[in-house]
């Protein structure tokens, strides 16, 4: 019997408004509403789990230049958190696929340009060895993927923001399906997840809600994100949610 080789999975992370948005409506580029929260321990965990077992990088060119502009300097950055500085090492040493129709030579190190459709580069580098392919945040690139069928794991991170306007992931807002989903120390709890297909999902999807470090009363601070978990996160958020499924 011939012994088949294992296909590598292409695992994507997003991060989402509670409305679906994955930028904001004024600036594409500004990802000012999604640091308060990328900073947390649960947000840090999440990023340092998810690349482990990845061995490339897919990156549309618009967010390649944004996160090899930034995250090299990270490394010799005065007080970085060890885990920003982990993620940098990693995204610097790791081999790199930049899916552009304008680059020519790549700027970056271990760094290839590719200029084919999204779905047929991630079949290829599906054939090759090596671990998990990652893309992310490159919105364009895992819609494409998506309506491939070319995704094993879709991680969200849902932020509770309301952006009111911007490009989605999903073009009818967030999924309708309520699914059972894991969040990394907030235990498991009922919470509107992504449905890759109508029928019974059969590949886990993850979302990430960072704890909020809490203020007078026991109550999370402004600004922070609640754990839905908790009674206050209940009341205040679920109403919320409801009514971002239902435009």
């Amino acid at each position: 019997m011939t012994e088949q080789t294992a296909r590598r999975r292409i695992v994507t992370n997003m991060s989402l408004s509670l409305d679906g948005h994955y930028a904001a409506p004024d600036d594409p580029l500004d990802m000012g509403w999604v640091m308060p929260y990328a900073v947390t321990d649960v947000a840090r965990d999440h990023m340092a789990g998810i690349r482990e077992p990845a061995t490339t990088v897919l990156l549309g060119r618009v967010n390649a230049e944004g996160f090899l502009g930034f995250w090299p300097t990270v490394i010799e950055m005065e007080g970085a958190d060890p885990r920003d500085v982990g993620f940098a090492k990693w995204l610097v040493d790791t081999d790199k696929v930049v899916l552009s129709s304008t680059l020519e030579e790549a700027p970056w190190e271990r760094t290839t340009i590719v200029h084919k459709p999204t779905a047929e580069v991630a079949e290829e580098l599906r054939t090759t060895e090596g671990g998990d392919i990652l893309v992310l945040s490159s919105g364009s690139v895992i819609k494409a993927l998506l309506a491939a069928d070319k995704v094993d794991r879709l991680a969200l991170t849902i932020f509770p923001v309301f952006l009111g306007g911007g490009p989605r992931l999903f073009d009818d807002g967030l999924p309708r399906r309520t699914v059972d989903t894991r969040q990394p120390g907030c235990g498991r709890a009922r919470h509107v997840g992504p449905c890759l297909r109508p029928s019974p999902l059969s590949r886990p999807i993850n979302t990430v809600a960072p704890r909020a470090r809490p203020g007078p009363g026991g109550r999370p601070q402004h600004g922070g994100l609640l754990d839905e978990a908790s009674p206050h996160a209940r009341r205040r958020f679920r109403p919320r949610l409801r009514s971002a499924r239902s435009t």
